[in-house]
C-alpha cells in the first residue's frame, strides 16, 4: 500500500470522478480541477478529510505515468499472501529503498552510492546473498518512486519473463485441439501419449497436401501436455469419468440438515451384506442377504432393520418399517444374549428415501399419508443427500461381517485367493442375531462423532422432551403395510392373482352397498397371500377376508405363487384352477428337494426363495464328514417347511426351464 499527501498536484478520486488538487488559496482551502470537465471547484480541508475517512476519496496516481513507466500494481497482491520466496525478496529490496529514501539520495552514480549499497548489504543483511548492482537498485528505486512509494512494486514479476509469443502456427494449435478432443476428452481415457501420437499423425496428414515450403512443424509433446493442462479440471472429468462422476468429485458442501427432535427426519435404504451365509438345516451355503435399515438422523439411533433374501422391494420395505414403527418389547425374549433395550421407535415426520422403485409406489405413499409422514425423494444419483444412512450401512457392514468367516470384503480386490464360499460358517438366524446385538449393545452405546454422545443418550435426552407418537391401532398396522390395489367385489368375492377371497363380512358389505362393488380399495401382503384387507367404500372400515383355498395361500408368496401358475400353465393343461396350482407346488418342491444338493451356491440361493425354512430353527446337529453326507440318499433329507424368512432373488435357471 503507497502513502500520498495533501499537496499541489496530487490525483484524487472524489465519487469517482478524478480531481486534481490545483492550488492551497487559504490556510484550510482548496482549489480542484476536475480532469474530465475541467471545471474548478474550492473543498475546505475538513471537508476533503470527511470524504476521505467515509471512503468517498481515494488518492490516486498520475495515469499518465504509471502507463509510460510501464508500472502496474494489483489490489490483489497483497504480501501476506505471496510465497515465502517472493516475500523475502521485497523485504530485501524494501530495506535498500527506504535507506535512499532516508538519506534523501539524489545523485544515482559515484562512490556515495555505492557505499550505502554496500553499507545496507554489510550491516542490514549481514552479507547474506549476491550485493545487487547499483542500476539494479537504481531501477527498484525509479518503480518504487513512481508509484507514490507502494511497496507492492517491489513484488518481482519473474512469472512475466520470457517470450509470449506461440511459436506454432495456429494450424498447429487447432490439430492439437482437435486431437486432444478426439482423444484424451473421450470415454476410452486415452493417455497423453496416444493423443501426442494422433497430433503427429493429424499433421503429418496435413503436410502431404501443403507444398513442401508451407509444411506445418511437428507438434512437441510438451505442446501438447500444455494445451491439455489449459482444460478446466471439471471438464476434463467431465469428458474421461461422466458427469456424474464429475459431479461427486467436484461437489460442495453448502449446508447441512438441521432438526431438533427425534423422529423429524428418518432414512431408510438397503445394502447387500458382504458376508455369506448358510441354511440353517442343510448347513449349505446359500448367499449375501440383503439389509434394509431405518435410521434416526438427530439421535442417529437405528430404529429398524430387516435381513432376507428379498430383493428391495415393497416387502422388505414394509417389513423394515413395522419394525420401526414399534416398540421392540419382545427383543429380548427372541435374542436371549442381548444385554440393552432397544429404546427408538414410533411414527417419524419425514421418510427420506432414494429413487428406487420400491418407494415410488401407491403404497407406500398411502402408509405414509395414514400416518402423517412426509417422504422426501433426493435426486437421483446423489447418495450424499441422506449421508447418515450410507455411513452407518458401511460402519455396520465392517462391524458384522468384517472378520467374520464367509465375509467377500468391501473390495473386490481384496479378496485375493480367498474363498468365502466355502469359508461360510454363519447361519442367517446367527446373522440376525449378530446385526441386533451389534446395534443395541455396541453402536447405540459407543460415543458418536457427530454427536458427543452415544445414539442411546441422545434419544433419551430429546424423547423426554416431546411425546412418541404411535400407530393407533397395531392390528390395522398390517393391512396399512400391504400393497394397494383397487379390485371389482361380486358374489365371487375378490380376485387378486388368480386367487379368490370371500367372507361373510364381504358379503353384508354388499347386502347394504350392492351386489357388485367396482373401484373398491384392496390391500395384500406380498409375503402372505392367506389373507387380503378390503376397506369399506362408505365406512372406511377395513375387513379381513381369508383366501377360500386358505390351506395352499396361508404363508405363499406371491413369488412362489407365480412361479406355481407358470408351472401349472405348461406342465398340467388337464387340471383346473386351484387343484393345478397345489399340485404343482408339491411338484416343484420335489424337483427342488431332489436337486437342492447337488446345486453350486448361486442356484441354491435361488431355490432358497421357493423353499423357506421355520422362523426359529433348531440346534444345529454334530454333522458327519462330507464323505459320509454324499453318499447319503438326497430323498430321505427333510427339507424345512415354508416361512417368510427367505427371499433370494430367483428360481434356478435349470428349474425355470422345467416351469
Amino acid at each position: 500500500m503507497g502513502m500520498s499527501c495533501i499537496e499541489k498536484g496530487q490525483l484524487v478520486v472524489i465519487d469517482g470522478e478524478t480531481n486534481e488538487l490545483k492550488s492551497e488559496i487559504d490556510k484550510n482551502l482548496w482549489q480542484l480541477e476536475n480532469k474530465h470537465t475541467g471545471l474548478l471547484s474550492v473543498r475546505k480541508l475538513d471537508e476533503i478529510h470527511q470524504l476521505y475517512i467515509d471512503s468517498r476519496l481515494i488518492f490516486s496516481l498520475d495515469e499518465n505515468l504509471l502507463v509510460n513507466n510501464k508500472i502496474k500494481l494489483s489490489k490483489k497482491e497483497i504480501l501476506d499472501e505471496l510465497p515465502k520466496k517472493k516475500r523475502d525478496q521485497v523485504v530485501i529490496r524494501n530495506l535498500y529503498v527506504c535507506e535512499i529514501r532516508r538519506q534523501n539520495i539524489h545523485c544515482f552514480r559515484g562512490l556515495s552510492f555505492e557505499s550505502l549499497i554496500q553499507g545496507v548489504w554489510k550491516k542490514k543483511l549481514k552479507c547474506k546473498g549476491k550485493c545487487p548492482h547499483n542500476s539494479t537498485v537504481y531501477r527498484w528505486w525509479l518503480i518504487y518512486s513512481r508509484s507514490g512509494y507502494d511497496i507492492r512494486s517491489l513484488i518481482p514479476k519473474t512469472e512475466k519473463r520470457g517470450n509470449y509469443s506461440g511459436r506454432y502456427p495456429s494450424e498447429v494449435i487447432s490439430i492439437v485441439k482437435s486431437s486432444i478432443s478426439a482423444k484424451f476428452m473421450s470415454r476410452e481415457r486415452y493417455t497423453i501419449q496416444d493423443t501426442y501420437y494422433d497430433c503427429v499423425l493429424r499433421v503429418k496428414n496435413e503436410n502431404k497436401l501443403r507444398p513442401k515450403d508451407l509444411h506445418l512443424p511437428m507438434p512437441s509433446y510438451r505442446l501438447v501436455r500444455r494445451v491439455i493442462g489449459k482444460i478446466p479440471k471439471y471438464d476434463k472429468h467431465v469428458a474421461r469419468y461422466g458427469r456424474q462422476a464429475a459431479r461427486v468429485k467436484f461437489r460442495s458442501v453448502l449446508g447441512h440438515v438441521s432438526t431438533d427432535t427425534v423422529l423429524e427426519r428418518v432414512e431408510i435404504d438397503h445394502s447387500r451384506l458382504n458376508i455369506f451365509v448358510i441354511d440353517d438345516e442343510t448347513m449349505l451355503p446359500l448367499g449375501r442377504p440383503w439389509l434394509t435399515v431405518c435410521i434416526d438422523y438427530h439421535s442417529r439411533s437405528v430404529l429398524g432393520i430387516y435381513i432376507g433374501f428379498e430383493p428391495p422391494s415393497h416387502l422388505s420395505v414394509a417389513r423394515c418399517l413395522r419394525e420401526a414403527l414399534l416398540p421392540k418389547t419382545d427383543l429380548k425374549e427372541k435374542y436371549p444374549n442381548i444385554k440393552n433395550d432397544w429404546i427408538s421407535y414410533g411414527v417419524m415426520q419425514t421418510l427420506v428415501v432414494d429413487n428406487g422403485r420400491e418407494f415410488h409406489t401407491e403404497s407406500l405413499d398411502a402408509l405414509c399419508f395414514s400416518f402423517g409422514t412426509t417422504i422426501q425423494y433426493t435426486p437421483r444419483k446423489t447418495p450424499w443427500f441422506k449421508g447418515v444412512i450410507e455411513r452407518f450401512i458401511g460402519s455396520f457392514n465392517r462391524g458384522v461381517t468384517q472378520g467374520v468367516p464367509g465375509t467377500t470384503f468391501e473390495n473386490f480386490m481384496e479378496k485375493d485367493d480367498y474363498d468365502a464360499v466355502k469359508k461360510a460358517t454363519v447361519t442367517l438366524s446367527s446373522i440376525q442375531e449378530i446385526a441386533r446385538i451389534w446395534i443395541v449393545d455396541f453402536y447405540h452405546q459407543k460415543p458418536h462423532d457427530a454427536l458427543d454422545q452415544s445414539p442411546n443418550s441422545a434419544w433419551r435426552e430429546s424423547a423426554a422432551k416431546i411425546q412418541i407418537p404411535l400407530v393407533e391401532n397395531v392390528d390395522d398396522l398390517d393391512h396399512l403395510l400391504g400393497k394397494i390395489t383397487t379390485r371389482m367385489v361380486s358374489h365371487k368375492g375378490v380376485e387378486i392373482n388368480r386367487l379368490f377371497y370371500n367372507s361373510e363380512g364381504l358379503t353384508e358389505m354388499r347386502m347394504k352397498l350392492g351386489d357388485i362393488l367396482r373401484n373398491v380399495t384392496i390391500r395384500y401382503d406380498d409375503g402372505d397371500l392367506g389373507n387380503i384387507y378390503v376397506t369399506n367404500p362408505k365406512t372406511s372400515e377395513v375387513i379381513r377376508v381369508p383366501a377360500i383355498e386358505y390351506d395352499y395361500a396361508k404363508g405363499l408368496t406371491a413369488w412362489q405363487h407365480k412361479v406355481c401358475k407358470r408351472f401349472a400353465r405348461h406342465n398340467m393343461n388337464n387340471l383346473k384352477n386351484i387343484e393345478a396350482l397345489a399340485e404343482a407346488k408339491e411338484t416343484i418342491r420335489e424337483l427342488i428337494e431332489r436337486d437342492f444338493f447337488k446345486k453350486k451356491t448361486k442356484s441354491r440361493l435361488k431355490m432358497k426363495r421357493f423353499l423357506t425354512t421355520e422362523t426359529e430353527p433348531k440346534k444345529k446337529e454334530k454333522h458327519t464328514n462330507k464323505a459320509e453326507e454324499k453318499d447319503k440318499d438326497n430323498s430321505s433329507v427333510k427339507l424345512p417347511a415354508f416361512d417368510l424368512s427367505y427371499f433370494p432373488k430367483l428360481l434356478d435357471s435349470s428349474i425355470e426351464d422345467r416351469l
